[in-house]
């Protein structure tokens, strides 16, 4: 298992690589569906890529609640993960696909 199950928080990657064209949303005026945007990690660390990927979706949509990942595709990721005065939960589910992240707002 590659999953920190106990109550571990990681804090935040200070100088943490900006998104860039490394995220992309549908257009607001596109259909609904599964997906509503593309991510692309430079690495298996989820300290780093979800502190990043956290940062820019907040900037977007506001507060990020949970980070739900396949952890077959990531290194150990602690349970949580500090953003700022908030914690965002790291959950570990092992039937999404590999290469598929949800993330979870009020927001989002």
């Amino acid at each position: 298992m590659k999953y920190a199950s106990d109550n571990t928080i990681a804090g935040t990657v200070i100088g943490s690589p900006g998104l860039g064209p490394r995220l992309r949303f549908k257009e607001q005026h596109a259909a609904k569906g599964c997906f509503d945007g593309a991510w692309w990690p430079r690495s298996r660390e989820p300290v780093t890529e979800f502190s990043a990927l956290a940062a820019a979706l907040v900037d977007r949509f506001g507060r990020v609640d949970r980070i739900g990942f396949n952890p077959g595709a990531w290194d150990l990721a602690p349970a949580r993960l500090a953003h700022g005065p908030a914690l965002v939960r790291l959950a570990a589910f092992y039937g999404l696909q590999q290469h598929t992240v949800v993330v979870i707002g009020p927001r989002i």
